[in-house]
C-alpha cells in the first residue's frame, strides 16, 4: 500500500486496444456487454468485455452531437435521430424507438425504470419506461 493513495490494484498497463466504429464517444456497461457510441459514422459497437472483441454493430444510431447510451430494464437505450433508440441486447437490433422530443441527446442514464436524457440547448428530459 502507498501512503495516501489506497491499495494497489494493478499495474496500470493498458490491457487491450479495441478498434470500434470512428470517433467513439459514450459508454455504457450493462446487459451483457460494454456498449459504446461511434460519432462519426452513426453506429454503436458492442464488446464483449471477456474477450476484448466487437461481437456485434448496430447501424443507424446517433446524429451529430448525439451521443448517449444506457443500459437497463433488458435493454440498451441509444440516441436515435427520431427519438430514443431501444436496442435488443441478445440481437443486436433496434427493437423500437421511443416517441419523445427529438435530440439531440448529449447523455442517457438509466434509473430505477427511468431514463435521464439531457438535451443539448433543452436541459433534462426523464423518460418513464412502459414495461
Amino acid at each position: 500500500m502507498h501512503a495516501g493513495r489506497g491499495p494497489e490494484l494493478g499495474t496500470d498497463e493498458v490491457v487491450a486496444q479495441i478498434e470500434v466504429g470512428g470517433g467513439p464517444h459514450t459508454i455504457a456497461v450493462g446487459e451483457g456487454g460494454v456498449w459504446v457510441t461511434n460519432r462519426y459514422n452513426l453506429t454503436m459497437s458492442h464488446i464483449d468485455p471477456g474477450s476484448n472483441q466487437v461481437v456485434a454493430t448496430v447501424a443507424g444510431t446517433g446524429l451529430g452531437p448525439s451521443v448517449g447510451v444506457a443500459t437497463g430494464s433488458g435493454s440498451v437505450w441509444v440516441a436515435h435521430p427520431d427519438g430514443i433508440a431501444r436496442v435488443d441486447p441478445t440481437t443486436d437490433e433496434i427493437a423500437d424507438i421511443l416517441d419523445v422530443p427529438v435530440g439531440p441527446y448529449y447523455d442517457i442514464v438509466h434509473v430505477d425504470g427511468d431514463l435521464w436524457v439531457s438535451r443539448i440547448g433543452a436541459g433534462l428530459m426523464r423518460v418513464r419506461i412502459a414495461p
